[in-house]
C-alpha cells in the first residue's frame, strides 16, 4: 500500500500538482428519497474517507466551524494533508449513488456529492477557525460535478461502478472500508 502512495506522491512532485486537499461531503436529495436515509448514506461515505485517511497515514482535520445555515443537514468538511492526498481524492469528485433494490420505490437510490479542491499552501490564518474559513472560501469558489460518478450496490449482487474512470468491480465493501483508491487501481488494471 505504501508503494501505491509513493508512486502517486512522485507523480505529484514530477507534475507539480497540488498535494493537500479540502473535501466536502453533502447529502443530495435528487428524487423523493428519505432525508434521514440520505444523511445516513453521507455518514457512510464520510466514514469511508476517514478510514482511508487513517489507513494511508494522512492527516485529516475536520472543519466544524462552517456555520452552514442554508445547506442540508449532514454536511461534512475536512482538510486532508499527506502524500498525494489531492490526486488520490480528486477522482471521487461528483455524485455517489447507493442503489438499494430492496427499499421502497422512493428510497431505492440515495445520493451524496463529494467536492475535492486543492488546499492552498501555507498555514491557515487563526488556527482551526481560520482553517474552516479557508475551507469555506476555497470550496465556495469551486464548481461541483453534478453527474453520478460512482454507483454502489451492497448486499445481494454487490457492485461498484466508476462512471468517470470507466471501471467496475464486485467489491464495494472494500471501497467503503477505506480502500477506494486500491479498488479503483486494481479494477482499472484488470479491464
Amino acid at each position: 500500500m505504501q508503494i501505491h502512495l509513493l508512486e502517486n506522491a512522485l507523480q505529484v512532485l514530477d507534475e507539480k500538482l497540488p498535494q493537500d486537499a479540502f473535501i466536502r461531503i453533502t447529502p443530495v436529495k435528487r428524487d423523493k428519497e428519505s432525508t434521514v436515509d440520505g444523511a445516513e448514506w453521507a455518514k457512510q461515505v464520510t466514514e469511508m474517507v476517514t478510514a482511508w485517511a487513517t489507513k494511508r497515514n494522512m492527516n485529516l482535520q475536520e472543519c466544524d466551524n462552517l456555520n452552514v445555515v442554508d445547506g442540508p443537514a449532514g454536511v461534512w468538511v475536512a482538510a486532508v494533508n499527506g502524500f498525494a492526498a489531492y490526486s488520490l481524492l480528486e477522482p471521487l469528485a461528483g455524485i455517489h449513488e447507493l442503489e438499494r433494490p430492496e427499499a421502497s420505490r422512493n428510497d431505492r437510490r440515495l445520493h451524496v456529492r463529494i467536492e475535492v479542491v486543492p488546499r492552498p499552501l501555507g498555514i491557515s490564518p487563526s488556527g482551526d477557525a481560520g482553517l474552516a474559513t479557508q475551507a469555506r472560501e476555497v470550496l465556495t469558489a469551486s464548481s461541483s460535478i453534478e453527474e453520478v460518478v460512482r454507483r454502489y450496490r451492497v448486499g445481494e449482487n454487490p457492485k461498484l461502478v466508476d462512471l468517470r474512470q470507466g471501471w467496475r468491480c464486485a467489491s464495494p465493501g472494500d471501497a467503503l472500508a477505506g480502500d477506494f483508491d486500491l479498488v479503483g487501481s486494481l479494477a482499472a488494471l484488470t479491464r
